[in-house]
């Protein structure tokens, strides 16, 4: 009898395999402080921060797997900081493509929650200090940001592909980002294909029609390039300026505003998926805000900028049609009144600083 037992309970513990983890090995642990940084573009301390922020989160996603929180930050930065194929940021944690997939995608989702935290429009007071900022970097009075658009590469979307054709022929998120004097990004919206007009991006955004009512969000201007119309609150350059005074006011337009074109070209070196990400729109454009959030994080935490060096691709200043470019403007009148109001106000401004 007891030898039949002895059988039976072997059999059973034969059945019964005992779970197996791979053993993974933690950058954190291995790698050292400036390896760290040059591939995940945050110090170790900055990285720890990332996870306890996010952790309850990616604890609870990843409940039967033995991914850590660590790890799977790790991976998503680093899919951020090259833009490589998924597979090969895999390698990284020892996990198939797949499990990496939905690990770069629980990751962005957690840090676009948070994302209002990095990525704000600054009150009065702010405003007032950022007016004397721009001021000292190109003697444009009364600046409060600079708007302007980049295209951010995508791979071709199976659904309504043409749409995300933009003007360089190629496949791209159309993103509209408003920056300060610090680069930091005070506003962003990407969800728009390429083939979308900048205007219309701008014309459709919640800070248009915030600063279109009254009172406005903040007292000051923003500079945008000649893409975009004329406001009372948006200075755009003179495109063929006939006096000296317009001259200068042309010349400290372009030394101010080509801020927000050093902040996305920073923003591109430190994160280079944003040269090309192979992810549908909607992914991609998570992706986008949270790179544009890491930015300013690390721009908050006075990180050196990435020496790598990244070849400006923006558009060129394009002259705007409100008749054009799939902007739709439903009251034209009107549009037309607003529009020579901004043109107004923009020669009282010449005639008051310059």
């Amino acid at each position: 009898m007891a030898a039949v037992l002895f059988m039976l309970y072997d059999a059973d513990r034969n059945l019964r395999r005992e779970r197996i983890f791979r053993d993974r090995s933690n950058p954190i642990d291995s790698w050292n402080d400036i390896t760290i940084y040059e591939r995940l573009r945050f110090r170790r301390v900055d990285i720890l921060e990332i996870v306890d922020e996010i952790q309850e989160a990616l604890t609870f996603a990843n409940r039967g797997h033995n991914v850590t929180p660590t790890l799977q930050v790790c991976l998503a930065l680093r899919f951020y900081a090259t833009g490589t194929f998924q597979n090969v940021c895999a390698d990284l944690a020892g996990v198939s493509q797949s499990m990496a997939g939905r690990i770069i995608d629980r990751v962005t989702r957690a840090l676009l929650d948070r994302a209002h935290r990095w990525i704000t429009f600054p009150n009065q007071q702010e405003a007032d200090r950022q007016k004397a900022k721009f001021f000292n970097l190109g003697g444009f009075p009364d600046v409060v940001g600079c708007i302007d658009g980049t295209h951010v590469r995508i791979q071709a979307p199976w659904r309504n592909e043409h749409e995300y054709v933009c003007r360089k022929n190629y496949h791209s998120i159309n993103v509209q980002v408003i920056c300060n004097a610090d680069l930091l990004f005070i506003d962003v919206v990407a969800k728009w294909p390429g083939s979308v007009h900048d205007a219309r991006i701008l014309r459709q955004s919640s800070i248009f029609a915030a600063f279109e009512g009254h009172p406005k969000p903040v007292d000051g201007v923003m500079l945008a390039d000649s893409g975009y119309m004329s406001r009372e609150w948006l200075m755009t350059p003179f495109l063929n300026p006939t006096t000296r005074h317009e001259r200068r006011y042309n010349a400290a337009h372009a030394s101010t505003r080509c801020t927000v074109e050093r902040a996305i070209g920073v923003a591109k070196r430190r994160w280079h998926c944003l040269r090309g990400l192979r992810l549908e729109p909607t992914k991609a454009c998570h992706v986008i805000i949270v790179c544009l959030m890491l930015s300013n994080k690390a721009r908050m935490l006075k990180l050196e900028d990435p020496e790598d060096q990244y070849d400006n691709d923006e558009d060129d200043d394009y002259m705007y049609d409100m008749l054009q470019d799939n902007i739709l403007v439903h009251n034209l009148p009107t549009e037309r009144m607003r529009v020579a109001a901004g043109q107004a106000a923009r020669h009282r401004f010449v005639d008051r600083f310059f």
